[in-house]
């Protein structure tokens, strides 16, 4: 029995303990992603340029950053107040949609149904409590250092990094290793690529079709977009739901004209820009990813839910590679 106790112990002991550092594995991934980022943009500069390999990773680097800090000294107060502005007009946004939906029947029975929600509460207060969050941020700042740490030093030495893991494989099996490691690499920059050109695309075509049907906050509305972009399934409809309540607290058929909006630059996303370089990409059923998103986000919060789609797309590799190829046999999958 004690043996018995012992060992029971033991394994509730190490469950904890992975249970809590995942937060810790989740960082370390965020910071492999970034560092497959850095790499991805150095090495073909290294190779078409010439340069160094260190110069190369300090170029593009430096680029960044510098791109980043002209961007926030241009922008930067135009974001913030837009942002600011955009925060303190929701809840009289959704006043405003409250009244004019209970000006119809359909309306005034939607209402009925989500009559639990504490619709009055939606006030000036709540502004008040959620700029509250804010004093959450340095956890926030404090991870994202530590990713962007992670990812400077990754990319630094990759190689140091992977041939260490590579030892820890039998030698029979380390070009094996390699071969996937390799194949995770290339997963990992593709569904950069593909992110960041959704990102890009959405943001534009986002503030371009806003401002066109004089939607208030078009910019701070169609930045949100496109940073959202980055979770897929979730994000989108995240991004469309301030979008919306401010278009119909202007007046309900503006409001189906944002929602249109959002439905057809979702299918331009979807149908033209992913098919680009989906035959690049790793294929994620969009069932998985979803259960996975909700998983992720449910244990470990808005971390989790951005890390979803990457840790999915490493999972599929690792099932084809280690469990379909090399343990089942089969091949071409």
């Amino acid at each position: 029995m004690l043996v018995t106790g012992a060992i029971a112990a033991t394994f509730a002991i190490v469950a904890l303990t992975l249970w809590y550092a995942a937060h810790v594995f989740l960082l370390l991934f965020a910071g492999i992603l970034l560092a497959v980022l850095f790499r991805g943009l150095a090495d073909p500069l290294a190779r078409h340029a010439r340069f160094p390999s260190g110069l190369a990773l300090a170029v593009v680097v430096l680029a960044l950053f510098g791109i980043l800090a002209l961007i926030l000294w241009t922008y930067g107060e135009q974001i913030v107040q837009g942002f600011y502005d955009l925060v303190r007009s929701l809840p009289d946004s959704l006043a405003a949609v409250r009244k004019q939906l209970e000006q119809y029947p359909w309306g005034r029975s939607l209402m009925q149904a989500l009559a639990d929600i504490e619709w009055q509460s939606v006030t000036p207060d709540v502004v008040r409590r959620v700029v509250g969050v804010f004093y959450t941020v340095l956890p926030a700042v404090a991870s994202l250092l530590i990713v962007l740490f992670l990812g400077l030093y990754l990319s630094v030495e990759p190689q140091l990094y992977t041939r260490g893991l590579v030892l820890l494989v039998p030698p029979s099996r380390r070009e094996r290793a390699r071969d996937v490691l390799r194949q995770l690499n290339r997963a990992l920059k593709w569904f950069l690529l593909a992110r960041a050109a959704s990102m890009a695309v959405l943001f534009g075509l986002t503030w371009i079709g806003l401002a066109l049907l004089g939607v208030p906050f078009a910019f701070p509305l169609a930045l949100l977009a496109g940073l959202l972009e980055f979770i897929p399934n979730i994000g989108p409809v995240i991004a469309a739901v301030p979008a919306v309540a401010v278009a119909f607290a202007q007046a309900p058929i503006l409001g189906v004209w944002v929602i249109l909006l959002y439905v057809v630059l979702q299918g331009v996303e979807s149908y033209l820009i992913t098919p680009l370089i989906q035959r690049e990409m790793v294929s994620i059923p969009p069932a998985l990813l979803f259960v996975v998103q909700l998983l992720l986000g449910y244990f470990f919060g808005l971390l989790g839910l951005l890390l979803a789609a990457p840790l999915t797309a490493v999972l599929m590799v690792l099932v084809r590679t280690l469990y379909l190829e090399d343990v089942l046999g089969e091949r071409g999958t």
